[in-house]
């Protein structure tokens, strides 16, 4: 059975199940900056990310994509909700790569999408991507 795309997996394990190639050592993600304060105090820090590198795909943002980033003790957490995609990994950098390939593997899906195969959320998220995102 095919999943949903609207049923967002929440981990690296169910993303599996919908036979996701993660980034490898060789794809390198774009880094964000955060405060090690904010992190220690829990405190969510507002990154701007421009290029998100995955899948052998480099997509460039027509502007900055704000994620936020917070740690809720052991894992952290990577999130923007214009786009929901909502990220969770051990560490700062599994949260942020996780985060990356399913900006690209969305930007992907949407991309392979007729006008007439979507509705509703699916076709606002379709042109959102194609809004915000290009291939460089």
């Amino acid at each position: 059975m095919t999943p949903n795309i609207l049923d967002r997996p929440s981990s690296s394990e169910e993303l599996k199940g919908w036979g996701f190639p993660f980034p490898t050592e060789n794809d390198t993600p774009c880094s964000a900056t955060y405060s090690e304060e904010s992190v220690k105090n829990d405190i969510p820090e507002v990154s701007p990310v421009l290029h998100f590198i995955a899948r052998g795909l480099h997509l460039e943002a027509e502007k900055p994509i704000g994620v936020r980033i917070w740690k809720e003790d052991p894992f952290y957490f990577v999130a923007n909700d214009t786009l929901s995609i909502y990220a969770s990994g051990k560490d700062r950098s599994e949260a942020l790569n996780e985060f990356y390939g399913q900006v690209v593997y969305l930007y992907q899906h949407y991309r392979s999408l007729k006008e007439d195969e979507v509705i509703g959320l699916g076709r606002e998220l379709k042109d959102r991507f194609a809004r915000l995102f290009r291939e460089i």
